[in-house]
């Protein structure tokens, strides 16, 4: 009886000590730091699971519900947000049980802190829904790993599945990824442990009883099964709905084109000239002006991404993409940049485990490099790398190799050290850790890029009024062009329409059914045929003008053979409003 009272008592110091450690964390960032939004599309989820939206796909359906529920009862506070900071310090606290678990106090202190100075930047600084589930994940599948062997195992790999599932719900190809991730990691641990057995009694079928171990392969089919059922029963429901079907196919084909880099014109005249594809055009691609009625139909998009494949893959070299690649993150760990601090960090680890570590254990940063190399140059090979993407790939390589840390597998100079100093060694290293995550912290603020949407200039606040002082006018925002949000604070959320008589041209989600509610709550179910209309005004940003290639698109697709002429009919600051019409 005793002993089960000491062991619930220490659980639960571990868990207290976890959590005011990570809380501690939490609040240094929101008082050092402004907390906003990683990406613009992050801010218009949070504004549309405020005002109801749940279904525009890139975030399952049932998180978003769920997060509304939430925003329901604590409106205006910003649901979408609070939910993310709370999930991020529940994430980065299993972390720290874990490795309280595993090593001690001492130990998890400085591995939380090395994690946090690199990686919680996108976490308490940033709310992105691509760094969240890679968080999720990671986390949940690392208490997987810790306790699906121990004799307690069922409260701490719920939490883990739990985490995974959550990870899933909000993006799910960051949690295919870091399911990828973690299998390398198994391989390369099985490995370790199969040749830690004396040559003589080493037998293949081990590895593979090691590898497949029953309760461990009925847990990982049970919820890779869940996570990827969800998503595919998600996806047939989206189908019987001819409004979201749509969007989705559209939305898959304009990133498939948009997402890469697009050929210029001169560089296919040809290929483009044989499906009425101009110079133009292609610049309104580019800006984001995705008219489906007009140049870029689904089955246009399509023809564009055979042209943009087959010049890509004739100008690629793989010797010469892995030399780029190289070159690319050797500049970005020299300039500070978000890739180049997370590639940093995870250097760091891989080259103190192979300094420290028995030879034996090299198979675990062996496939972790492998996995990282892989999916880099996967990258590299199809020329999109953002941040977001790799994130998930150096935040599981990094947590996964501290995890996997062990004094008694130290080289035998290190072990005999750290035994004989035992005491001096942790009280270096507690010394340490505060010095290093605040060094940590400032290279990743420094290199941290972010969608600052509340500093809002004058010229906005009076293009805001001029809008709402003229409501007999329909105004169409350039991309450019941005108002204000109608809150000065992430922390908050508005339900009210920032105007009746503006509207956006939207890109990603241009063909999402509430958007296109909006469009026909605005008058017209065609944004660019409507500039032509009485009364309908294109607000245009003069230090980026994107007039003149829209009355040229305008005349080639609305324009009916006729000439459009411009007319300059206000001035706000830094805004121009310009009526098209046709002569």
């Amino acid at each position: 009886m005793n002993s089960m009272r000491e062991k619930k008592n220490t659980a639960l110091f571990k868990l207290l000590y976890s959590l005011l450690l990570n809380v501690g964390i939490l609040v240094f960032y929101l008082i050092v730091y402004s907390l906003n939004y990683e990406m613009a599309d992050d801010a218009g989820y949070a504004d549309w699971i405020a005002n109801g939206c749940y279904d525009f796909h890139f975030i399952s359906y049932l998180y978003c519900a769920f997060v509304g529920f939430i925003q329901n009862i604590i409106y205006p506070l910003n649901a979408y947000v609070l939910v993310f900071l709370f999930l991020s310090l529940c994430a980065f606290t299993a972390i720290t049980v874990v490795f309280t678990d595993k090593f001690n106090a001492v130990v998890a202190t400085f591995f939380t802190l090395f994690i946090t100075s690199f990686f919680a930047v996108s976490h308490y600084e940033q709310i992105s829904f691509t760094r969240m589930p890679a968080l999720l994940t990671v986390a949940g599948f690392l208490c997987i790993i810790h306790y699906v062997n121990k004799d307690k195992y069922r409260l701490g790999v719920c939490v883990g599945a739990a985490f995974v599932l959550i990870g899933s719900l909000i993006r799910f190809m960051i949690f295919e990824a870091s399911l990828v991730m973690v299998c390398f990691y198994v391989v390369g641990k099985s490995l370790s442990e199969y040749f830690a057995i004396e040559k003589g009694t080493r037998k293949i079928k081990e590895l593979f009883l090691v590898i497949f171990e029953k309760r461990r392969l009925i847990i990982a089919i049970s919820l890779v099964a869940l996570c990827f059922g969800i998503n595919i029963s998600e996806n047939f429901i989206v189908k019987q709905n001819d409004g979201l079907s749509y969007y989705c196919e559209y939305t898959a084909a304009r990133s498939a084109v948009w997402d890469y880099p697009i050929p210029d014109y001169e560089q296919c005249k040809e290929e483009y000239d044989k499906i009425g594809i101009d110079a133009n055009d292609i610049e309104m691609l580019r800006q984001g002006y995705l008219d489906d009625k007009g140049a870029f139909s689904l089955e246009k998009l399509k023809e564009i991404k055979s042209i943009q494949q087959n010049y890509n893959s004739q100008n690629k070299s793989y010797i010469g993409i892995l030399k780029n690649m190289i070159v690319d993150e050797i500049g970005g760990m020299r300039a500070l940049a978000d890739k180049g601090i997370a590639l940093f960090a995870f250097g760091i680890i891989f080259l103190s485990f192979i300094i420290l570590m028995k030879k034996r254990n090299y198979f675990i940063p062996l496939f972790l490099g492998i996995s990282v190399f892989g999916f880099y140059y996967y990258l590299w090979f199809s020329s999109k790398v953002p941040y977001r993407a790799v994130y998930v790939l150096l935040l599981a390589a990094t947590v996964y190799l501290l995890y996997s840390f062990s004094i008694t597998e130290f080289k035998c100079i290190f072990s005999r050290l750290y035994f004989k100093y035992r005491k001096v060694n942790l009280a270096v290293l507690l010394l340490l850790a505060i010095p290093l995550f605040l060094v940590g912290n400032y290279l990743s603020n420094k290199s941290n890029v972010y969608f600052d949407c509340f500093r809002v200039s004058q010229d906005q606040m009076d293009l805001q009024k001029y809008i709402d002082d003229n409501k007999d006018k329909k105004l169409e925002l350039s991309r450019t062009v941005s108002l204000p949000k109608g809150v000065d604070s992430i922390i908050y959320v508005s339900r009210e329409s920032v105007t009746e008589n503006s509207i956006y041209f939207n890109c990603t989600y241009g063909k999402l059914p509430y958007y296109m509610q909006e469009v026909k709550n605005f008058g017209t179910d065609n944004l660019y045929s409507y500039l032509l209309e009485d009364g309908v005004y294109f607000v245009d940003d003069s230090p980026n003008p994107q007039t003149d290639m829209m009355k040229t698109y305008l005349e080639k697709y609305y324009g009916s053979g006729n000439n459009i002429s411009v007319q300059k009919t206000d001035v706000v600051g830094e805004y121009y409003i310009y009526k098209f019409s046709l002569q």
